[in-house]
Order: structure tokens, then sequence, then C-alpha cells
């Protein structure tokens, strides 16, 4: 837990100032440090505390995480409040202590929030504060501030445990992700993860499925549950329905923990959104029995389109960053004043030294640091097809000899079911030319791998064909040849299937 590393004398050591970085998973105690130890010391020495969060349940959450202290030393305000009140030029009063909590929003968000930069400026200039950044994925505020900022920093991590999943799945196709939904075991629930109107599609397709969304969302908030809301508000011990179909919205601090959660399917492409989204299903143990609760994830794996899609937006917009860059904001002027002015770059009211306005083109460093990362991440994916998988099995503890046995390709276990449904009906069974017909149909209208081998027809199938899809598939049987006699009384060659 935080606490276990961060202790009373360690505080002591930070001064005015500093940066503080917190990296923990969901569950390791960073918002119970704030709420004991740091507020201890800030009673203590009457000081002041500002928590900042980016999704008003979070916000909600940490509200309610305090309601029993009878003397509070600490405020809580949106990430986007924050921004709105910098640009209205209202006072925000001074603060000793200000946590940052789910600080990745910083770049996370700056896709579609260009004022996330306000927030990362507000902070870097509050030098008589000491500055908390928590977060389970914190990577991207740790190398902006090592390569684009040049920022010295104290570090914590605490070691991440992701010993509750039970499967990683990855799957290819829409189809097998809902064949997953349509057969959820009695009592099990699920959450999908996925762009707004992918997740609200989703969600009409099954009888006990609810859709959430951010209040913000002008298109999609109406048609979001109200009930479910109200439930994301405190923390989620029975979620009302059995499919939850969903957005980013709970990537940050959204505490879930109804157990009969057991599958969590993520269909987007960021890998920190992927760890957020995951991470919103608190894990509990029971003293008895500490492997009750495990829970299946569902990776969508991220194909060339959905790739081709981001690099294309993302590239567009770093070329007008890089010629700002490189030629100054006039040249800037020139050359796009009659074009559409990427959202990476932000124009600015300044004066000069009459004090004249003009509008001058600054960099959005959030958004180009961010759109620079995940370029690079697309061009070594599409030049690696297995990149991104690797990627996300890192992300949860698995590489190479290490908790591979954990991962599965969902497409390829429905295909095993389906091939061992297939096989045993044919088990101790002499099949000659016409029993063989039927068994290559069978398997040529059941199995995905099959298909995938580009078959001009059944007499292509040989027997040594049938035994690769089976070891393919790992299944105990084996297909061999032998001499039998047919209904009729004679001797031909025939096939028999026989379990090993």
């Amino acid at each position: 837990m935080v606490g276990e590393v961060i202790t009373s004398e360690e505080i002591d050591i930070w001064k005015k100032g500093d940066y503080i970085l917190i990296e923990a998973q969901t569950g390791r105690g960073k918002t119970f440090f704030v709420r004991t130890r740091l507020h201890t010391k800030a009673l203590d020495a009457k000081q002041k505390i500002l928590m900042l969060s980016p999704r008003s349940a979070l916000k909600r959450q940490n509200e309610l995480a305090f309601q029993n202290q009878t003397v509070k030393k600490i405020d809580f305000m949106n990430y986007q409040q924050l921004e709105q009140m910098i640009l209205n030029h209202e006072p925000i009063q001074h603060y000793d202590y200000i946590v940052a909590d789910e600080c990745h929003y910083i770049f996370s968000d700056s896709p579609f929030n260009r004022c996330t930069e306000l927030t990362w400026k507000w902070l870097k200039s509050q030098k008589d504060a000491i500055r908390i950044f928590m977060s389970a994925t914190i990577s991207f505020v740790r190398q902006f501030m090592e390569y684009r900022e040049k920022i010295d920093y104290r570090y914590y991590q605490l070691d991440a445990n992701y010993d509750y999943i039970h499967k990683l799945y990855f799957y290819e196709t829409d189809e097998a992700m809902k064949k997953v939904l349509s057969e959820l075991p009695e009592g099990e629930k699920a959450i999908y993860f996925s762009g707004t109107g992918k997740s609200y599609t989703l969600s009409k397709e099954f009888q006990d499925a609810k859709f959430y969304c951010s209040r913000y969302n002008k298109s999609f908030y109406k048609f979001a549950d109200k009930e479910i809301e109200k439930e994301i508000d405190e923390e989620v011990k029975d979620l009302s329905c059995r499919i939850l179909c969903t957005t980013s919205v709970l990537d940050s601090g959204v505490n879930i923990v109804d157990k009969a959660i057991k599958h969590i399917i993520v269909d987007i492409f960021d890998l920190d959104t992927i760890v957020q989204c995951v991470g919103r299903r608190r894990v509990t143990y029971d003293d008895n029995d500490d492997n009750n609760d495990k829970v299946c994830i569902y990776i969508k794996n991220q194909n060339g389109r959905m790739m081709n899609t981001i690099r294309n937006r993302y590239s567009s917009a770093m070329e007008q960053a890089n010629y700002l860059q490189n030629n100054g904001s006039i040249a800037f002027a020139k050359k796009y004043a009659k074009r559409q002015i990427s959202e990476i770059v932000d124009p600015v009211v300044t004066k000069d030294e009459s004090g004249t306005e003009k509008i001058e083109y600054r960099l959005n460093e959030m958004k180009y640091f961010k759109y620079l990362f995940a370029l690079k991440d697309i061009g070594s994916c599409r030049k690696d097809k297995s990149l991104y998988m690797t990627k996300v099995k890192y992300l949860f503890g698995i590489f190479e000899g290490f908790g591979e046995e954990k991962v599965a390709k969902l497409e390829d276990e429905y295909d095993s079911a389906t091939l061992n449904n297939v096989l045993k009906d044919f088990v101790g069974v002499n099949l000659f030319s016409e029993q063989q017909q039927r068994l290559k149909e069978a398997l040529m209208k059941n199995s995905y791998g099959i298909t995938q081998r580009d078959l001009r027809g059944n007499k292509t199938m040989k027997i040594g064909t049938v035994n690769s899809i089976i070891q393919e598939n790992k299944l105990p049987y084996i297909v061999q040849s032998l001499t039998a006699r047919d209904n009729k009384g004679k001797q031909k060659r025939c096939w028999i299937i026989n379990k090993v």
C-alpha cells in the first residue's frame, strides 16, 4: 500500500516546489494515503490540500471518503472546473499540497480537450506548493517531465499485481465478443468499453444491457441510463444490469466492487486507457480464499484500419505543429490562413510592446506529446502485427516465458470448442468416403481455422490437413487411416478418429 512506502518521515523530506510522482495500481491506497497520512500532516501544520479529479463521479467518491472527517483541510475540484476558472481569470486560492489524482488525464484527454494544457501550466506555476501526481499509468507524465520539461521529481512506485486475471483474451471480430455477452453464465456480469456510438449501439442489442457516458456528451448523454449514473456516483457494489456498455468516462478512479462482474471487454486503442478501464473493477479477497475473485479480460486486437484512422488524423495535425515549430507564428499564419487550423495549434491573444493585441499561434504541448508517442506506437505496430498484443500482455505482467498460459485468442477458443463437438460425434466410427465428406463439411461449416487455409473444395482436405487442424487447436484426437469392410462387406480404406 502507498502508506507503507511513503511514511510520515518521508513526507517531511518534501519541500515547496517539489514534484511528487506516485505510480500505484487501482486499490493500492492512493486516495487512502491522502485521506489519512497527508491530511493528518496538513491538519497538524494548519495547511490546505487541493485534490483534483478528472471525472465528476470520482470527485464525488473522494468527497464521500472525507464525509466523516469533523475537520477538513482539503478542497475537491474537477480539472475541468480548474480550467474554466483559468479561462475566466478567476482567482484561485493558495494551497500547500496539490494532489493531481489520475494525472494521466492531462494527456489521455488531450485529443478531445484542448484545455488540459491549462491544468499543466497552472500546476507548473504553483512553486509554493508541493505538487503530487498520482496514477496507475503515469508514464506519459514522467516522460514529459524528463524529456520535454527537464524537471526533477521524486518517484514512488508500487509493483502491480494482476493475479486476479483468470484469462486474457484477444479478439478480432465483434461477432466473437458478442458471443461472450450472449453466453454469459448465470449470475455473471460484464462491462464493455468502447467509443460512445459503438457502446450505445451494442447496448441496444442485449435485453439486460444499459448505456452510460459522460454528461458532457451532447449527442449521447440523453440515452445514458440515469439509474446507472446514480450508482456510479458512489461505489458500485451491485450493478443493476448484466451488461454495462460505456466509454472511457469510467477510466479514471471510479470504483466498481460488484464481484459478479467477471468479464471486462475493452475496444480502445490507447494502452494507458486499457489499464485504466480494467482497473475500474476492484478485486476483493476473502480471508479463507484468495483466489475467488477472478475476472476474464477481452481486448480488441486493433487492426490496420483503426491504426490508419488514428495515424491519418494525428499525422495531419503534426504536420501543422512541426511547421509552426520550424517556421514561427507569422509564417504559419500565412501558410494556413485559409485552411482549417489543427486542434494541436492554439491561437493565443497577446500584446506587443505598444499594447496592441495580436494573435499568435502556439503548440498545445499536451496534444503534441500525446500524438508524437501515439504515432511512434502505431508505426511500430504496423511493422510487427503481433506487437500490439505483446504490448498489452506486458501491461498485465505477461511476457515470454511468464504468464503466457493465461493468454488466448477468443476465436481460437470458440474454434476449439466447436471442433471438439464435431470430432467427438465421429470417435470410433469407420469413416468411408461418404462419412468423410460429412466430416469435412462439418469442419468447413463450423471452423474459422479451416476457412483461413483458402481451401478450394473438400477434396483437397487430406487426412494430414485434418490432423494439423486438430493439433493447432490442442484437442485430444487423432485421425488414422486403415482398411475395413463397408456395409456391403467390401474391403476399403477409411478413416477412424480416436482419442489420445
